[in-house]
């Protein structure tokens, strides 16, 4: 109970607009770091079977995560590989809380968090050129991690219930278009998986899925990109549930 307040303190204190945090780095004031050190280092001391087991505690951590991915990404590239790569597993393990009773907005929230990930990967802008290589290093140790949440997702998607498909659907495209070899790898085994005569009916669905879509995460082609996924999703569970 004490982490999970920690946590929806630092939360509301970071998402408020009460305060420009920018001005603590650049006056050389800790206080800022110290204070997601010490939540972290609460939040990651949880076993992540426990953190799910915990609802009241769910509800603090990810929008932490949220928050972290979203406006403090430079901080989150530069942890230490495992702690990056446990913050990774828990995500995994909250974009998997779709289904009712579970309360999407776990899965909402993770969502959100991969795509502000896979956004700061994608533009890749010069002034964070240090955080982007911290992230590549993390990325050599486990080349498969962003494809691999780009599966699940796909996977929920497609074969899950899924009440909240647009949430989910924000970060595919960032994904798709920075683990490109990974995306045509998912196509491939998805078709795989199902019997030979509605192989050529999936392919061809994913085809579509990227028709009309660009190299870019700007507003109007992600729009498309939903537009393609619905689409996706509808004709795909037409076939396999006629």
């Amino acid at each position: 109970k004490g982490i999970s307040i920690c946590l929806t303190m630092l939360s509301r204190a970071l998402s408020g607009g009460y305060v420009n945090f920018g001005v603590f780095s650049l006056y050389g004031d800790p206080a800022l770091s110290n204070a997601l050190n010490v939540v972290l280092q609460l939040s990651i001391s949880i076993p992540v079977l426990e953190l799910m087991a915990y609802p009241k505690v769910m509800r603090g951590y990810f929008p932490f995560q949220e928050i972290l991915c979203h406006n403090h990404t430079t901080y989150l590239c530069m942890l230490e590989t495992p702690v990056f790569f446990q913050i990774m597993n828990n995500i995994q393990h909250g974009l998997k809380w779709v289904n009712p009773p579970h309360d999407i907005s776990v899965s909402s929230e993770c969502a959100s968090a991969l795509y502000h990930l896979a956004e700061f990967r994608f533009r890749a802008n010069k002034k964070d050129v240090v955080a982007l290589q911290a992230l590549e290093q993390h990325l050599q140790e486990n080349p498969r991690v962003f494809g691999s949440l780009l599966a699940l997702l796909l996977e929920s998607v497609v074969y899950d219930d899924c009440p909240n498909q647009w949430a989910l659907s924000r970060p595919m495209l960032g994904l798709i278009l920075t683990n490109e070899e990974a995306y045509e790898q998912i196509k491939v085994q998805m078709c795989e998986a199902l019997p030979q005569d509605k192989r050529g009916q999936m392919m061809s669905a994913f085809e579509k899925l990227m028709s009309g879509v660009q190299r870019n995460l700007e507003s109007r082609n992600r729009d498309k990109f939903t537009q393609n996924l619905t689409a996706f999703r509808q004709e795909v569970k037409t076939f396999l549930n006629p």
